[in-house]
């Protein structure tokens, strides 16, 4: 995610945090659609991420099993 230059859990806090309720109808519809999609991609990364390393830490045992 440091592809995106910043920390998109914080931009989202930030978003949310600031309240929707400052902005017009059509404004507030339109951050919510943006805030729903970076959620949804910050989501896969994170079970992306969390699956490749486990992948890794199988490959690392496997790796080891085999020295015995």
């Amino acid at each position: 995610m440091k592809d995106l230059n910043c920390n998109p859990i914080m931009l989202l806090y930030n978003q949310t945090s600031e309240g929707l309720h400052k902005y017009t109808e059509e404004e507030a519809l339109e951050r919510a659609d943006n805030i729903k999609n970076l959620l949804e991609f910050v989501i896969i990364r994170i079970n992306e991420e969390k699956s490749a390393i486990k992948n890794m830490k199988d490959i690392v045992k496997a790796l080891r099993d085999d020295k015995k």
